[in-house]
């Protein structure tokens, strides 16, 4: 009795690390490199810098509830 309890969690567990890939693989296809193109290390710079801006003009934060919070979430 005490034998059998380990080994059926051991094929439960090898029955769900095999089907893992199944439902991975099941995934719809999507293009990406349109969105990958339009991003920039520029950009991304642009925007770090006005999130900057924004918690600098707000005591040095932009944690949520507060008004730095508030104008991030306005820029986005």
């Amino acid at each position: 009795m005490h034998r059998s309890r380990p080994m059926l969690m051991v094929t439960l567990i090898l029955i769900s690390v095999l089907a893992a890939p199944g439902v991975a693989t099941a995934a719809v296809k999507t293009d990406s490199q349109a969105l990958r193109n339009a991003v920039t290390v520029q950009g991304i710079m642009q925007h770090e810098q006005k999130f900057q801006d924004i918690a600098d003009a707000n005591e040095g934060t932009r944690a949520s509830g507060t008004p730095g919070y508030t104008q991030s979430a306005d820029y986005v």
